[in-house]
């Protein structure tokens, strides 16, 4: 008996034990005086010494953000970033860190994109550690002030197509903005366009095509059309139920739908199966 409960005691001391953690401190990055130029694909690392847990303790690191001074006053709006890392060295991407900052400056939608300052501005940013989500584990480190950070607005927004054809004057410079596609909102970088629009009949048949970028129209790579070569008329026919669906190419090939009744035709283009979708709606 007695050298079971040794060996049961013997057991117990070696797992790891969660002391609840006082000290933790986030390093001063060699960047910090400097300036940092957010961007899409750039990551920066930030450093910290491990919480004082006890010895075999995995922790996880997640990074806190501010747009002002958190130790100056009360209540300053703060944004967790979402990447976390086991590692004392944490690779950040940039765009978290820019996209805190929009939303901290109120700029978190495409409506509110005029709140957006691209100014190059101080940020505060703090490392919080946790142990298997065990509240009492919870520690935060010190404040470290980034004097220079310059941001880019990196608030997510639905992408768009431009419809150009008969029906809007064939006009690439002045587009007529009622007629656009646009992800959805929850679907942003779908690739998945659409839209309904009224268009007469002989403006249907008239031709269109789509472009994701305006001004050009040489730029064949911002062109979806119904074929390659350029000045290429589809000649196609909505079903019995008013529909059509049917390839689409990187192309300068238009459509001329010659039954369109007139009236809401409401459009889809899908750039990862390369299909488009009409049908005519009420």
């Amino acid at each position: 008996m007695l050298v079971g409960l040794a060996s049961t005691s013997c057991k117990r001391d070696t797992q790891p034990r969660l002391e609840k953690p006082t000290e933790f401190v986030l390093n001063t990055p060699p960047f910090a005086t400097g300036t940092l130029i957010l961007d899409e694909e750039s990551t920066f690392q930030l450093t910290v010494s491990q919480a004082n847990y006890g010895p075999a303790v995995v922790a996880s690191y997640a990074v806190e953000a501010a747009i002002q001074d958190p130790e100056a006053a009360e209540n300053v709006p703060t944004m967790m970033l979402t990447t976390t890392s086991n590692s004392a060295v944490i690779d950040m991407p940039a765009s978290e860190l820019a996209l805190a900052m929009c939303t901290l400056m109120g700029a978190d939608s495409e409506e509110n994109a005029a709140l957006y300052d691209p100014a190059v501005r101080p940020v505060w940013v703090r490392v919080v550690s946790t142990v298997s989500e065990q509240e009492y584990s919870r520690i935060a480190s010190n404040w470290v002030k980034l004097d220079q950070v310059k941001p880019f607005f990196a608030v997510p927004v639905p992408g768009k197509l431009w419809l150009i054809g008969d029906c809007t004057g064939w006009d690439i410079n002045n587009p007529t903005p009622e007629y656009i596609l646009t992800e959805a909102t929850d679907a942003i970088g779908s690739k998945i366009y659409s839209g309904t629009f009224p268009i007469a009949s002989d403006k249907a048949a008239g031709g269109f095509r789509f472009f994701l970028e305006l001004g050009n129209w040489d730029n064949v790579a911002v062109q979806i059309g119904s074929a390659e070569p350029n000045f290429w008329e589809e000649h196609i026919s909505l079903d019995a139920s008013g529909a059509y669906s049917g390839p689409c190419f990187y192309g300068q090939g238009n459509w001329d739908i010659d039954n369109h009744p007139g009236g809401n035709l409401k459009m889809t283009v899908d750039l990862n199966t390369m299909k488009v979708y009409y049908e005519a709606v009420d």
